[in-house]
């Protein structure tokens, strides 16, 4: 393993080099206790910096800086490919994040009820790729029973973005 361009073979060296890689990890935990045990004293301050960060449309350049942290997906640890990026974002970024998931969660939510929003299951609360396939193996036992056809098709989308081309992403992105 390397680090900094420097070989570590030992145990002790490679916890080293985790650490001191991964090290804006453990500052995240520090400030969510603080923004947690302060949480009514700095409430109102927080409240006015997103609705006026919303009604411009813009967030602090602060807000948008990130550590990627490599996390190992399958495979070989030793394969850059079996790495995925995680983005760890700066705190405050992620509870204004929360708050506009939360109103555009409910907006979503009452716009379903017009639809069938019975047969949605993704990104909803209480629901899962699990209720979505208790729902479908009811089906396709209501439909056994009464001598019907079922049908289905599978797809896997699990390596989709993995074959995106990043220049022509960025490309349209500008």
């Amino acid at each position: 393993m390397t680090h900094n361009d420097q070989q570590v073979t030992t145990a002790e060296g490679k916890a080293d080099a985790f650490n001191k890689y991964f090290a804006s990890i453990f500052r995240p935990k520090k400030s969510a206790r603080l923004l947690k045990e302060c949480s009514n004293e700095i409430a109102p301050s927080l409240t006015a910096l997103f609705n006026k960060s919303l009604s411009l449309g813009k967030v602090p350049q602060e807000w948008k800086e990130v550590n990627v942290v490599p996390v190992p997906k399958r495979g070989d640890i030793h394969e850059i490919s079996n790495y995925r990026p995680i983005s760890l974002l700066f705190l405050v970024s992620k509870l204004l994040e929360q708050v506009v998931h939360i109103h555009m969660s409910e907006f979503v939510q009452s716009s379903l009820r017009i639809v069938r929003s019975d047969l949605e299951h993704g990104f909803r609360r209480k629901r899962s790729c699990t209720t979505q396939l208790l729902r479908v193996f009811h089906d396709v036992g209501v439909a056994l029973d009464s001598r019907k056809e079922a049908d289905m098709i599978y797809l896997d989308f699990s390596k989709a973005f993995d074959s995106v081309s990043h220049p022509k992403l960025l490309f349209k992105l500008e």
